[in-house]
């Protein structure tokens, strides 16, 4: 038998069940490393936010990477991200202490991959 909670090995005779000497690991295996199917844009992290909010990326291949915020009118309120950067999973954090309350939106462009999403800043 095979306890998967811990990973344990049992010996099972016609005297009774023992414990195994030997253990066996299971499980499964998470790859940090691994990279992107595909290009994802994140919803911000917390949304609506006071003062912070991390968005999160995923690329599959190197890309020249430009994430730009905008506010309502649609004018360009800051460059968070414009540099290239290898493929993998990606973060860059927002602070937003110099901006008013209100409905922004951030667009990431990645190569050919551009999308949008909106966020709330409740001060």
């Amino acid at each position: 038998m095979l306890d998967s909670l811990w990973g344990l090995g049992t010996i099972l005779s016609d005297m009774g069940a023992y414990g195994g000497g030997d253990s066996i690991q299971v499980g499964i295996v998470y790859r940090d490393h691994q990279i992107p199917v595909d290009y994802y844009l994140s919803q911000n992290f917390p949304n609506p936010f006071n003062a912070q909010t991390k968005i999160k990326y995923d690329l599959p291949n190197v890309a020249q990477v430009t994430i730009d915020i905008y506010n309502i009118l649609g004018r360009k309120i800051e460059t968070l991200v414009n540099k290239q950067q290898p493929s993998g999973y990606h973060q860059v954090i927002c602070n937003a202490d110099d901006v008013p309350s209100g409905v922004y939106f951030y667009r990431i462009i990645a190569g050919e991959f551009s999308q949008s999403r909106k966020m709330l800043l409740l001060k």
